[in-house]
């Protein structure tokens, strides 16, 4: 079967507030005939959960929204104190291939996060066991609570709206990020192995 074209409801989806269980029902025919029927459970998440790191860990990356307006206030900001650092606005991530310069921007985004006296707050309640509720940047910075996950999300959005390029850190209860200091990727979205983070420390 190739090519088949299947339409989810988006705004359904936006406004689901805690996870569901749903049945797929599927049904192959050639005519009226039916070759072959079944019936599949699913669960759908609500819009701002996390399954968390065992099924699909890449996903979280999705929670990461560099261009959300909330961030690009953000950003103004981050130039403001860059030019009371360094007399120099410019927001050029990596364009002078100075680790200097990546470090100054970094500090700038901390900084701003940091005026926004966000205070940490336990995960956001919810029915599922697993995986986690995550506070989108919008909802941190106008409640100003947020757990690590949350706070780390949103300094790697910010971070990617610098055109910087920040790594998710995952560890059992916490989280944080970390930064390449000169324009360079992990090959593959998620990476296990805690040697590559400490070789190029």
């Amino acid at each position: 079967l190739r090519d088949l074209s299947i339409t989810l409801d988006g705004e359904f989806l936006a406004t689901l507030t805690e996870r569901i269980k749903c049945l797929i029902h599927f049904t192959l025919r050639c005519g009226d005939d039916v070759l072959y029927s079944e019936d599949a459970d699913i669960t759908v998440l609500a819009f701002d959960a996390w399954h968390g790191y065992t099924i699909y860990p890449e996903l979280l990356s999705s929670f990461v929204t560099p261009n959300h307006p909330e961030i690009i206030k953000i950003k103004t900001r981050v130039a403001e104190i860059l030019e009371e650092w360094t007399s120099d606005p410019s927001l050029d991530a990596y364009l002078r291939e100075s680790p200097v310069r990546v470090r100054d921007q970094a500090a700038a985004v901390y900084r701003a996060l940091q005026e926004q006296n966000i205070v940490y707050s336990t995960n956001p309640a919810s029915f599922g066991d697993v995986g986690q509720r995550v506070r989108l940047c919008d909802t941190i910075l106008d409640q100003k609570f947020g757990t690590c996950l949350d706070l780390t999300l949103l300094y790697a959005g910010c971070l990617e709206s610098l055109g910087l390029n920040p790594l998710l850190i995952i560890l059992p209860g916490h989280s944080f990020v970390g930064l390449w200091l000169d324009d360079k990727l992990f090959p593959d979205s998620v990476n296990d192995d805690v040697s590559n983070l400490t070789k190029r420390l």
